[in-house]
């Protein structure tokens, strides 16, 4: 969506979500899109939009129930889509529920690439509670193990045609990211 179009999507989300039930799980999809298109718009309408954004996000949430086959996929999206939010706006208890809807994706994706990214934007959000929002000591342990985990750049990089021959993947536990952490502490 670009220029006008969130526009767009938010008068054909509004007119949706005005015509199912509240509590209906047909509401995820217009919710997901209203949250989408105001954060598209936020660029150009500034902070109202994000806080709508949220909002519709928090709205979303409660509507996905437990044995939702898509359950996973739904609240990973969501989360990304919300996680820089959250955090600009400074809202901790955003930035908590974040956290909380990527341990649920995290947990319901199986073990394979697509977990990198919800496991990454935790981290990203425990990291900036650490540093940002008064977050305990617990978050920056989890972002320094989540980040220097050995066999995440095996995951990543279970392919080899994606590496040059004969090159060693490097051990995450001494590369930079490890030593930009500890110089945390």
């Amino acid at each position: 969506m670009t220029g006008a179009e969130p526009d767009e999507a938010l008068g054909i989300a509004y007119r949706l979500t005005a015509a199912i039930v509240e509590d209906s799980p047909a509401r995820i999809a217009p919710l997901y899109d209203l949250c989408l298109a105001h954060l598209l718009r936020a660029a150009h309408h500034g902070e109202d939009d994000l806080r709508a954004a949220v909002g519709y996000w928090r709205q979303l949430r409660p509507l996905v129930a437990a044995d939702n086959p898509a359950r996973a996929e739904i609240f990973g999206r969501a989360a990304i889509l919300v996680s820089k939010t959250v955090l600009r706006l400074a809202d901790a208890a955003g930035v908590e529920e974040v956290i909380a809807d990527l341990g649920i994706a995290i947990d319901g994706i199986a073990e394979c690439e697509l977990r990198d990214h919800p496991m990454l934007t935790r981290a990203q959000l425990r990291a900036a509670r650490f540093r940002e929002l008064g977050g305990g000591d617990e978050d920056r342990q989890h972002t320094v193990e989540t980040l220097t985990d050995p066999g995440a750049a095996r995951r990543r990089h279970r392919d080899p045609r994606c590496l040059p021959r004969r090159t060693p993947l490097p051990h995450p536990a001494e590369g930079p990211a490890r030593r930009a952490l500890e110089r945390t502490r």
